[in-house]
């Protein structure tokens, strides 16, 4: 009896809520601000890491470290005063957090994702939707899973305060910034290597890409246990 219960146990892992992680290869972390109220700055985040807790088809929990000094808007001396004191301060505050604190259901693969940001030394709530896809294998074998989210910070909550004055007591720079992303999730013992991206593309390849995907039997073994375990 206790060798069943193991053997099921080892079977049914999968089941449970799972750590999976960020693969950078293919996970974005996106923003965008207004800019003289008609045109719009956008930029990206080069390094981060991002993990979630998965059980099944439901999103558990969140966490997200960024660093701050990755902020990569395409021109040099604007993203060196992004780093420095008017915004991030990233020598003294070196990574940009986001934990999640209660996460709901609000259709199938669609979530709200409520959750604590901090940026320097201030911390404040924040609610993001989010968009869980279902489990694919990729070319090598590896689990994938993408979650896609978006939702909106207001700058001066940060003490991110600079700004310059337009005609008629406009502001250059809006406050409210678009945060937007995807993420390549997989189990954390099993990242896809990038390398892998890298292996020439031919029919031989592929053929044999193929075969390594073709569903495999289910072994005697296996198959005995599991009829044990449903009496049959």
């Amino acid at each position: 009896m206790k060798f069943v219960l193991v053997t099921f146990l080892f079977l049914s892992q999968g089941l449970y809520a799972a750590a999976w992680q960020s693969n950078i290869d293919h996970s974005e972390i996106l923003f965008k601000i207004p800019y003289m109220k008609v045109s719009e700055v956008s930029g990206r985040f080069k390094d981060f890491k991002a993990s979630a807790d998965l059980n099944n088809d439901s999103l558990e929990s969140v966490a997200i470290a960024i660093d701050s000094a990755s902020v990569d808007t395409g021109h040099k001396m604007r993203d060196n005063h992004l780093k420095g004191h008017d915004f991030f301060k990233s020598k003294d505050f070196e990574k940009i957090n986001f934990t999640s604190s209660k996460i709901s259901k609000v259709a199938p693969g669609k979530f709200k994702v409520e959750g604590k940001l901090s940026i320097k030394d201030i911390t404040r709530p924040v609610v993001f939707e989010a968009e869980l896809s279902g489990n694919m294998k990729d070319t090598w074998g590896y689990d994938n899973r993408f979650a896609k989210f978006s939702g909106q910070i207001n700058r001066k909550d940060f003490d991110m305060n600079w700004n310059k004055t337009l005609d008629q007591q406009e502001f250059l720079v809006g406050e409210v910034i678009n945060i937007s992303g995807v993420f390549q999730l997989q189990p954390s013992s099993s990242i896809t290597p990038n390398s892998k991206h890298m292996i020439p593309d031919t029919e031989t390849i592929r053929q044999k890409d193929l075969n390594r995907q073709a569903p495999k039997e289910e072994s005697g073994f296996v198959k005995k246990v599991r009829d044990l375990i449903n009496g049959k």
